[in-house]
């Protein structure tokens, strides 16, 4: 993140800045899961649907060798992912 954003949203440097934003989960009670190939999530970005909808997945290529992987909600069917 550049210092010019940094200093906009107040912090000194990037250390500040996780600093609160982990703050700010443990204080909201946020629970934060991550699937590879999606990244960090908190639920559903389609249907808000919490983390007891979201399963991760993962497909394997065989042709190409690539494996493939992602979450995907079982309430609203959204689904995203990439290789990894």
């Amino acid at each position: 993140m550049g210092k010019a954003l940094l200093e906009i949203m107040g912090f000194a440097n990037d250390r500040e800045r996780i600093r609160a934003i982990q703050s700010v989960l443990e204080s909201a009670q946020v629970e934060v899961d991550f699937f590879h190939g999606y990244g960090p999530t908190v639920g559903c970005p389609r249907c808000g649907a919490g983390l007891a909808a979201i399963e991760g997945w993962n497909q394997m290529d065989y042709k190409r060798g690539d494996t493939y992987a992602g979450a995907r909600c079982n309430e609203c069917g959204w689904d995203d992912g990439g290789e990894v």
